[in-house]
């Protein structure tokens, strides 16, 4: 059902950016993706990524993991998860970032308060080609919700719910260093911002470039 409501949200989305690409023109060289692609990707739900995926990747140093907050840099400075690079969302079509984020070996996730702004790079990326990109489902505020705070579970929970709950609390103490729920009344503060800077992509003439 929740996947159903999305593509209803993203649909006219992708219809719009498809018309926008066809004026313009694709600002890259990379093939544009068609609009029914995107939309059957929107309907099955395959883009996102849940927040204890996201967790358990980042506690295990996944190598391929780029974890990408899409808000503007001052709500990033305010808060946001440890390991993610600060790209807005208006300049992940530039050549050089969109090579960075779409070099081969790379999970590229996307994050924002909610879904929208992620879910806007996701689009706008994957219109464009990128195969590599994905969104945190629920956001910055579904990982305050399940990660930070994580609701402890009820008398009938089973070994599933239980053993999910202790993961939780697990990432919390890993990210956070935080103990029993109850504790984090307000969001934690957050290390220091990490800065990246993009390298350009080399291309052989056989491949061609941007």
């Amino acid at each position: 059902m929740e996947n159903n409501k999305g593509f209803w949200i993203l649909a006219p989305v992708v219809l719009v950016l498809a018309i926008v690409l066809a004026f313009m023109g694709n600002p890259l060289t990379h093939k544009d993706v068609p609009p029914q692609q995107l939309l059957l990707l929107a309907a099955i739900g395959s883009h996102y990524y849940s927040t204890d995926q996201v967790a358990e990747m980042l506690i295990n140093h996944d190598p391929a993991l780029v974890l990408v907050d899409v808000r503007q840099p001052a709500e990033y400075e305010k808060w946001h998860i440890e390991e993610a690079v600060n790209i807005p969302v208006d300049s992940l079509l530039t050549p050089t970032w969109y090579n960075w984020l779409t070099r081969p070996g790379q999970t590229v996730v996307f994050c924002s308060n909610d879904d929208a702004l992620a879910q806007m790079a996701w689009l706008a990326t994957r219109r464009l080609g990128a195969s590599n990109t994905f969104v945190m489902k629920g956001g910055l505020n579904e990982w305050f919700n399940t990660i930070v705070n994580p609701p402890a579970p009820g008398p009938m929970a089973d070994k599933v719910q239980l053993a999910l709950y202790t993961k939780r609390m697990g990432a919390r103490q890993h990210f956070y260093n935080l103990g029993m729920v109850g504790e984090a009344t307000e969001k934690p503060k957050e290390a220091p911002k990490k800065v990246v800077k993009p390298t350009a992509v080399q291309h052989s003439a056989a491949e061609g470039g941007c």
